[in-house]
C-alpha cells in the first residue's frame, strides 16, 4: 500500500510538470528563441525602450540650442542654497531647578521662559523639567533684558511671573502647592446636579478672586488651584441669580485639602427640575441649532443666557420652577413661549413672522442727503436698537421671531457737507407702538413721521 501512494504521488507531480510546461511554449510567439536567463538577469531593470517618434522633439530641441550663439543660449540657474538648520542647543538662557513650597522638587514641570527688556520682546523659550525637578532653557537675551519665567503643572500654583538673570545656571524656582475644597452634595437621585457650579470667592483681601466648578456625576465636586485664605462656598444652578447654598468662612492655607464638614452633605435650597425640549420644524425635521432661555429668570450671568442643543438636538432645561415659560428659537425662524409641564416635550418652529413698514410722505425727499432708518423692538428693551433703511418707496419688510407689542424706532441720518459721514438721531421722542399678531399672513404698518421731521429733511 505503501508503494502504490508513492506511485500515484510521483504521478500527480509529473504532470503538474507537464502542464506547467506546455502553458509556457503556447504563451511565447512562433519564432522568438527561449530567452537566455544570464542575459534576462542582466537586463531584467531596463527601462522601457523609446521609439525614434518619441526622442523627435527632443532631438531637435538639443540640435537648435546647439547651432545658436553661446550669448543667446540661456544661463544656468543658479544653486538654491536651503539654509542650515539652527543648532539644537544653543547659549543657556536660564537653569536650575523647581520645587515646592516644602523645598520638595516638582517633576515634570512645564517652563516658559520670556525675555523682557527696553524694545525687547522675545520668547517664550519652553522646556520642561524632569523627574528631579532640573531644567535648562536655551535661547538668547541681549544685554540688559530680563526674564519672565512662567510655571504650569498639575497639583501646583505658580506664582505668577518670576523675575530672573539672563545666563544664570542656579535658579530656584518655587511653586505652592495647591489648596482645595472638597465636597458633596444631597439631593435626589435623578436631579441635574450637572447643570448645578460651585464657586469659592476670597473674603476680606485687596487680591479677591473667585473659582468655580461643577458638580460631578456622584453628587461631588472639587475647586482647586486656590490661594491661601479665607472663601465663601456658593452653589448656582444655571443663569439663575440667587443661591441653592452658601457656606462662610472656609479657611484654606497652602497645600491644605479642606473637607470642611459644612460641606460634607449640603442641602440645596430648592428641588432642582429638568426638562428636555426638542425643536423641529413643520416638516417635522429636527433643528438641531435651536435655542432656549428662561425670560422670567433674573439673570446671574447675562453671557451664558441662552441654553445651546446638544449633539443630538435636544435642550437640556434644569429649572427651580416646576413648569417654567421657556423661550425656543432658531434663527431665520418664528420663535415661541411653551409653559413646559412634561419632562419631554416638543415644540414646531414655523417661519418667521411676516411684518411690512410703510412711511408715506418720504419719497420726495433727497437719497443722496438723507436717510431714514425704522426699527422695531421690544418695549423696555435696553442697548443698541438696530434700525434698517427705508426703500426708495418707504417700505421696510421684516421677520420677527416672536408677536407682541413693539415701539417703533426712526433714526434720521443726514451727510456732512463734503463728507460721505454722517449723524444719527432720533426724531420722534414717544416712539408708536404696534402690536404684532402671531399670524401666518403678512402684516402691515403705516407710520406717521411728524410733518416737521419730514420738512426738515427736505431742506437738507
Amino acid at each position: 500500500m505503501r508503494s502504490l501512494g508513492r506511485l500515484l504521488l510521483v504521478a500527480t507531480v509529473g504532470i503538474l510538470v507537464l502542464s506547467l510546461l506546455l502553458r509556457h511554449a503556447l504563451d511565447r510567439p512562433e519564432g522568438e528563441p527561449e530567452p537566455d536567463p544570464s542575459v534576462a538577469s542582466e537586463h531584467a531593470f531596463d527601462p522601457p525602450a523609446t521609439s525614434n517618434e518619441e526622442l523627435e522633439p527632443v532631438r531637435s530641441d538639443l540640435e537648435r540650442l546647439a547651432a545658436s550663439p553661446p550669448e543667446d543660449r540661456p544661463a544656468p540657474s543658479e544653486p538654491r542654497m536651503i539654509p542650515a538648520p539652527p543648532p539644537k542647543d544653543g547659549p543657556i538662557l536660564l537653569a536650575g531647578c523647581v520645587v515646592d513650597d516644602l523645598g520638595q522638587p516638582v517633576p515634570e514641570v512645564k517652563i516658559g521662559v520670556h525675555v523682557r527688556g527696553q524694545g525687547v520682546k522675545a520668547g517664550p523659550y519652553r522646556g520642561r523639567a524632569d523627574e528631579a525637578g532640573r531644567f535648562t532653557i536655551h535661547g538668547t537675551s541681549p544685554p540688559g533684558a530680563q526674564l519672565l519665567v512662567d510655571l504650569l503643572c498639575a497639583g501646583y500654583r505658580g506664582n505668577g511671573f518670576l523675575r530672573e538673570v539672563p545666563g544664570r545656571t542656579d535658579a530656584v524656582l518655587v511653586m505652592n502647592r495647591e489648596a482645595v475644597i472638597r465636597g458633596w452634595i444631597r439631593a435626589e437621585p435623578d436631579a441635574p446636579l450637572d447643570h448645578v457650579y460651585v464657586e469659592a470667592e476670597r473674603e476680606h483681601s485687596d487680591d479677591r478672586g473667585s473659582w468655580s466648578s461643577h458638580v460631578q456625576e456622584d453628587a461631588s465636586f472639587r475647586i482647586s488651584r486656590l490661594r491661601p485664605g479665607r472663601y465663601t462656598v456658593r452653589g448656582r444652578l444655571r443663569m439663575y441669580e440667587d443661591p441653592l447654598f452658601e457656606v462662610e468662612g472656609i479657611q484654606v492655607a497652602v497645600g491644605e485639602v479642606v473637607d470642611d464638614p459644612r460641606l460634607e452633605a449640603i442641602t440645596l435650597s430648592s428641588p432642582l427640575h429638568l426638562f428636555e425640549v426638542k425643536a423641529e420644524s413643520p416638516e417635522g425635521r429636527l433643528l438641531r441649532d435651536a435655542t432656549a432661555r428662561l425670560p422670567d429668570v433674573p439673570l446671574y450671568d447675562v453671557v451664558s443666557a441662552r441654553i445651546r442643543a446638544d449633539r443630538a438636538g435636544v435642550l437640556r432645561i434644569a429649572s427651580l420652577d416646576p413648569a417654567p415659560r421657556v423661550e425656543i428659537g432658531v434663527d431665520g425662524r418664528r420663535s415661541t413661549r411653551v409653559l413646559l409641564t412634561s419632562p419631554k416635550t416638543t415644540v414646531v418652529l414655523g417661519s418667521p413672522l411676516r411684518v411690512v413698514l410703510v412711511v408715506p410722505g418720504i419719497a420726495g425727499l433727497p437719497r443722496d442727503r438723507v436717510r431714514i432708518s425704522v426699527g422695531l423692538h421690544e418695549p423696555g428693551s435696553a442697548g443698541v436698537k438696530p434700525c434698517r433703511d427705508l426703500n426708495e418707496s418707504g417700505e421696510l419688510r421684516l421677520d420677527l421671531p416672536t408677536p407682541g407689542p413693539r415701539e417703533v424706532c426712526f433714526l434720521l441720518a443726514t451727510w456732512k457737507d463734503g463728507s460721505s459721514r454722517y449723524s444719527r438721531y432720533v426724531p420722534v421722542a414717544d416712539p408708536e407702538v404696534v402690536e404684532v399678531l402671531d399670524t401666518d399672513s403678512e402684516q402691515r404698518f403705516v407710520l406717521d413721521l411728524p410733518p416737521e421731521v419730514i420738512e426738515a429733511a427736505s431742506r437738507r
